[in-house]
């Protein structure tokens, strides 16, 4: 399918300013394109899935307007380099998405990380009125605070 000498013509091309300027920027749009996945698929695990559907699209689109299949090596080295980078930087985005901590309401950020004390005002079905349950949560981080500071002095 390619011989050496098509792809030594090739590789000497790469070597002039303009390839080099559309390959950095295939590869600035695929680091973007990345951010893009952290915003829409927000999942890790479905990343490579709609990175690969992206590239699907793309190679669709390049067929369509240059009619005809690509047959450039450089242009398939850049299209599966630009699919890895995408599907690797969005799965890596997405990961330390869901790595973050999940913020409680009304919870003293510094003891987020303790489990929240029962109130009187919450029963089996739940609290009796919100107002009330963010108070007494209030009132118990507000005793635990007391209790460490009276045990630190």
């Amino acid at each position: 399918m390619f011989d050496s000498q098509h792809i030594v013509k090739e590789y000497s091309q790469l070597l002039s300013p303009l390839p080099i300027i559309i390959a950095n920027t295939i590869f600035l749009c695929f680091f973007c394109s990345a951010v893009y996945l952290l915003y829409i698929v927000q999942r890790a695990k479905l990343c490579l899935d709609f990175a690969l559907t992206l590239h699907f699209f793309h190679l669709v689109i390049v067929s369509i307007h240059s009619k005809g299949f690509p047959s450039s090596f450089v242009w398939w080295l850049c299209f599966l380099i630009s699919a890895s980078i995408t599907s690797l930087c969005g799965e890596y985005l997405c990961m330390q998405r869901e790595m973050e901590p999940i913020h409680l309401r009304g919870v003293n950020k510094k003891r987020s990380s303790r489990a929240i004390p029962s109130s009187p005002s919450t029963s089996m079905n739940g609290p009796t009125a919100s107002g009330s349950d963010d108070r007494a949560i209030e009132m118990a981080l507000l005793r635990d605070q007391v209790i460490d500071e009276s045990r630190g002095s």
